[in-house]
C-alpha cells in the first residue's frame, strides 16, 4: 500500500512538472517568451492567429478603442514588448471597461489565449491600457 502511494505521488509530481507555466507564475501574468519576430520595441503586439502568427497589430500607448482595426474582438495571441516596464491590460469593451481579458507583464505573452485563459478570453479584446496593474 505504501509503495503504491509513493509511486502515485511520484507520477503526479512528474505530470505537474511537465505542464507549462501558464497564466500566473512567480514572475506574474503571462508566459515569458522572446519577443516575436517583427514585434516592435515598445509595443503591445496582438495577433489574429495563435503562436504570434497571422495578422499583427501593434499598439503603442493606451488605446481606448480597437474599433478601427480588424483585431477588434479577434485577438488569439498577444505579447507585451513594452520598454517602460509597465504592464498592459486588455479589456473586452472600449474605454478599458467590461471584463478584463488579460494582463501582461513586460516580456510576457500568451500564444493561445483560448486554451491558456479560457474560451471567453480570446476574440474579445477591444481596448488596452498601460500601468502597474498585473
Amino acid at each position: 500500500m505504501r509503495r503504491t502511494m509513493t509511486t502515485t505521488a511520484l507520477v503526479f509530481a512528474l505530470i505537474l512538472s511537465a505542464l507549462p507555466a501558464y497564466a500566473h507564475n512567480s514572475n506574474g501574468p503571462g508566459v515569458s517568451y522572446p519577443a516575436p519576430s517583427g514585434c516592435a520595441s515598445g509595443a503591445l503586439c496582438v495577433y489574429d492567429g495563435h503562436q504570434f502568427l497571422g495578422n499583427k497589430f501593434q499598439f503603442f500607448g493606451t488605446n481606448n478603442s480597437w474599433g478601427a482595426w480588424a483585431i477588434n474582438n479577434n485577438d488569439e495571441s498577444a505579447y507585451n514588448n513594452g520598454t517602460s516596464g509597465l504592464d498592459v491590460r486588455v479589456y473586452d469593451l472600449t474605454s478599458y471597461s467590461g471584463q478584463l481579458q488579460y494582463c501582461l507583464r513586460k516580456g510576457r505573452g500568451y500564444k493561445f489565449l483560448d486554451s491558456t485563459l479560457g474560451a471567453d478570453h480570446d476574440d474579445d479584446g477591444s481596448s488596452n491600457i498601460w500601468g502597474n496593474y498585473c
